[in-house]
């Protein structure tokens, strides 16, 4: 029988790669003539959840423009046939539409980014996300503290100053640094 183990439409592979036997028959003159052809299935890229962006409020706004290039190398480990995109939804990032400029300003803050990874060479896409976190300053005005002076009992040049004499200049608020 010619169509011994005949495959018709969907098929499931049992190996990696595999080959395919085809045989193309004319139905009229009985001639036939054959080929064969390879399934292989490609790993899709695994990425890594990078490190959060975290930049200073320059403007107390909550608003700062990102590199997102710094979070490439640690997304992709070393693995130079990907490329990354950075998207704003998930959806986008599914789609591969709309990317975001390597150099983005936030508009929410925090703000996560969805991550598409693409092996170059096989076009499988593997997904992770990023976080952009805009972080406070100190608030209120620094003002420049007094010289902190000692008498060189000794005379070597050195001394042992007390620097929280100026704490309260430095940080009026009080909040944590």
């Amino acid at each position: 029988d010619t169509n011994t183990n005949a495959i018709n439409g969907l098929y499931t592979n049992n190996s990696n790669p595999q080959s395919i036997y085809v045989r193309l028959t004319n139905t009229i003159t009985g001639c036939s003539n054959s080929t064969v052809f390879n399934l292989i299935v490609n790993p899709i890229p695994v990425p890594t959840q990078p490190t959060p962006l975290e930049l200073c409020d320059d403007n107390a706004d909550g608003i700062e423009m990102f590199d997102l290039s710094i979070s490439n190398a640690e997304i992709v480990g070393g693995n130079t046939n990907w490329s990354i995109a950075y998207f704003l939804t998930e959806m986008d990032a599914q789609n591969q539409i709309n990317p975001l400029p390597i150099n983005y300003t936030n508009t929410s803050n925090p703000t996560t980014l969805f991550v598409s990874v693409t092996d170059v060479y096989t076009g499988c896409v593997g997904y992770t996300t990023s976080t952009l976190r805009v972080l406070p300053n100190p608030s209120g005005a620094i003002e420049t503290p007094n010289y902190i002076e000692v008498c060189d009992d000794d005379n070597d040049g050195s001394a042992i100053f007390d620097l929280t004499i100026n704490e309260a200049l430095i940080n009026p608020s009080g909040e944590p640094f």
